[in-house]
């Protein structure tokens, strides 16, 4: 049998020759780190977002320099909660 000594290994197959317990580890990093990076965009559009929406309450930024910084924002970050609200007036 050719896979003998990876069946024989519990780290590379199971005895049959399945890669599943593999795969189902390397997916469930794969899935963490995608969380990861997903909360940390996140965080960082909600931070931009909030600095800008003071310098707009503080009359520093206009209304459409603020649509503008929230679309470079969204574009920059890729946010997927943070957009859902973007449509809504703040003035």
């Amino acid at each position: 049998m050719p896979y003998a000594n990876i069946a024989a290994n519990p780290f590379m197959a199971e005895p049959d020759g399945s890669f599943a317990p593999i795969l189902a580890t390397l997916q469930k990093g794969l899935v963490a780190k995608m969380c990861r990076e997903l909360l940390e965009r996140e965080a960082d559009y909600q931070a931009s977002m909030l600095m800008f929406r003071s310098l707009l309450e503080k009359g520093i930024l206009t209304s459409e320099e603020y649509k503008t910084a929230e679309q470079m924002m969204a574009e920059k970050y890729k946010p997927i909660v943070g957009t859902l609200f973007s449509n809504i007036e703040l003035t």
